[in-house]
């Protein structure tokens, strides 16, 4: 968040909108999402090697970041780009809502 906010004050400067706001219930339910998704992908790993050894925890782990990663981050950078669309647009608060969620969700 401090990321986010610091380039933000870099190009806008001290005007942050109330808008902005929202950013923290956003985040919040991409973060949610992104749980969902690693869960269910750690659900799926197997828990015994084909020899009947069971399988350490790290390696499942491992299987669930390989298995998960890809789809979170092109979840994470599709919803960026759709929030720095906004920034094309004429309305005065919406570009910098688009432009500071579009960097929250790129840094996070």
């Amino acid at each position: 968040f401090l990321g986010a906010f610091a380039s933000y004050y870099i190009l806008w400067g001290e005007s942050f909108n109330l808008v902005n706001m929202v950013a923290v219930w956003v985040i919040l339910g991409i973060g949610c999402d992104d749980i969902c998704v690693f869960i269910s992908s750690y659900r799926r790993a197997p828990l015994e090697s084909v020899n009947g050894q069971v399988i350490p925890n790290h390696l499942r782990l491992a299987f669930a970041y390989r298995e998960a990663g890809s789809a979170m981050f092109v979840t994470s950078f599709t919803t960026a780009c759709s929030f720095f669309s906004l920034c094309l647009s004429t309305i005065n608060p919406l570009p910098q809502f688009g432009y500071f969620l579009g960097i929250l969700v790129l840094i996070n």
